[in-house]
Parts: structure tokens; sequence; C-alpha cells
């Protein structure tokens, strides 16, 4: 018989835990791959194209995030809970739609037994969600009015909004590249999630 502080029992519990919550979750073992993911966590993903359910067990969490800022804060949240530098970190992202503009914290938390950390458990929740148009600029010109000299196109992995070619403080809201952007796209973040989500990291 197992012990109940045991790796896999407690493991067993988190996963548990995950399937039985409301909110988007999911576990990862001490190198940020997926042990598990509650069918919400799925569907955000999916909203996004960056995940498949049969493909998500032993990928990195890292590998459905786009801009090396965003991965990088990621990444840090991650170390800091993983090393027990901190109890438990929240990470502020977007998940936008085509309709509404989602602000959302990611809860970072610690898998502990007596053996140590196993991993952490995800939680989102939706901080605030408003018709998209509202806070951005919704854009229906054509693609070239975003392509650079080169072909291709700057988007904001956090908010998702491409930069005008014109004008690069200008930033817009175009619905078909939310869940599928261009396959020539450039993640560079814009300076309103640059300061919103990743100004903890920055100032590091």
């Amino acid at each position: 018989m197992m012990r109940a502080d045991s790796p896999q029992c407690v493991l067993t519990a988190a996963i548990r835990a995950a399937a039985s919550a409301s909110s988007p979750a999911c576990v990862l073992d001490t190198r940020g791959a997926y042990l598990f993911a509650n069918e919400a966590w799925l569907a955000i993903a999916a909203e996004h194209g960056t995940l498949r359910a049969e493909s998500l067990v032993g990928s990195s969490v890292l590998d459905g995030l786009d801009g090396e800022d965003v991965r990088r804060s990621w990444q840090e949240a991650l170390d800091d809970v993983l090393s027990g530098t901190a109890p438990s970190r929240s990470i502020a992202g977007e998940h936008n739609t085509t309709t509404l503009a989602r602000l959302t914290s990611t809860r970072v938390e610690p898998i502990v037994s007596t053996h140590g950390v196993l991993g952490v458990v995800l939680v989102r929740s939706v901080v605030r969600e408003r018709p998209i148009s509202d806070l951005y600029v919704v854009s229906r010109r054509p693609g070239d009015a975003y392509e650079h000299v080169d072909g291709r196109v700057t988007q904001c992995p956090c908010c998702r909004r491409a930069r005008d070619r014109a004008d690069p403080t200008a930033w817009e809201i175009v619905p078909r590249w939310i869940a599928a952007p261009p396959p020539s796209a450039r993640w560079i973040t814009c300076d309103l999630c640059a300061e919103l989500h990743l100004a903890p990291t920055r100032a590091a």
C-alpha cells in the first residue's frame, strides 16, 4: 500500500484537484512539462491554436507561448516557485478572442511532499472581461497595412494586436490574426503589455 505522502499520491491528489476545478487548471512537473490539464485549460489553449490535447503530456508549457519576453516571464515565475524563492507567483496576461478582451491572472503554486517540490499547479482566473472594441481599435484593413519592408507582421504576444506599418506607435486588433497569426509574425511586446504584464520581470 502506498503512503499518503509518497510522490505518486501527492501528484495524484494535485491532478484530481485540477480536474475538478471550475477554473482553467493544469499540473506541471519540475521541468515545466505538462502532466495534466483540465477541460477549461484545454478550451482556452484551443482558442489560440497553441495546444492539442493529444500532444499535451510531456510538452513544455513554454511551447504554447509566443514571444521571448512572455516565455522569460513564465520561466522566472516557475523557477521562483520550484526553487522555493517564492511560495507562489501570479502571472498576468491576456487571452483575447475576436469579441472579448480578457485580462487573466495565472496562479503558480508548488506541489510539495516530504520528498520536496514535485511540480506546480497553475490555476487561471479572469480578472476582467469586456468587449474587445471597448479597449482596442479593431481593424478590418487588408494585411499589407501591417506588413513591414521585409514582408513580416509585428504582433504583440500578449494582446495579439498588430503594429501599423506606417505608425510604429499604433497597434490594432486584427480579428483573423488572434487565433491564427500570419506565418510571418514577429513577436514584439507592445509598450502597454510590457507595463501591464511584464513590468516585474523587466525590473528584476
